[in-house]
């Protein structure tokens, strides 16, 4: 009864259905998939206010709210990821306006977030960029800590990342 009257604000979608805002999403596959691409792709539309995935000659695609990213790299390294990055915003003409898509790579120290010091540390850094919308973490694994990747403690760092995502609203 008290879930009947209580008012449930509407689903703030930043790529409807997929990313909601606060939301915490994992992208998963085979090593090689190009999950890193598929999302990287998705960021440059959210940073542009584009839709996602057009069908061709001008579907609508999926419908996509504009907000300011930010690509946590632990994997490719800065060269490789601004490779990526300026080949996609080359494809779709975009990249132009500045502080949209803002790219840390092999952070040192790396952040930890199994330890709530790093988790803190995470969110001071979001609230001062300002307007963040989407952060990725690429990838999950690197901010595991000790915590191995098939252990329950994992859970753990997944709470921290909902509580990233609900104290940035991101």
């Amino acid at each position: 009864a008290d879930v009947m009257r209580e008012e449930i604000p509407p689903i703030s979608w930043l790529v409807k259905p997929y990313l909601a805002r606060p939301g915490v999403t994992a992208w998963f596959g085979k090593p090689k998939s190009m999950k890193s691409l598929l999302v990287l792709d998705m960021c440059l539309h959210v940073a542009n206010g584009l839709s996602w995935l057009p069908v061709p000659p001008k579907g609508a695609g999926v419908e996509v709210n504009k907000a300011r990213v930010v690509w946590l790299d632990l994997e490719n390294g800065s060269r490789e990821i601004k490779r990526r990055m300026r080949a996609i915003a080359t494809a779709l003409n975009v990249g132009r306006e500045p502080r949209q898509v803002l790219t840390y790579s092999m952070p040192n120290p790396w952040p930890d977030l199994s330890k709530e010091n790093d988790v803190s540390d995470l969110i001071a850094r979001l609230q001062e960029i300002d307007d963040v919308g989407l952060l990725v973490v690429d990838h999950l694994g690197q901010v595991l800590g000790a915590v191995d990747e098939n252990s329950p403690l994992v859970t753990q760092v997944m709470g921290n990342l909902r509580k990233i995502a609900e104290t940035c609203n991101l």
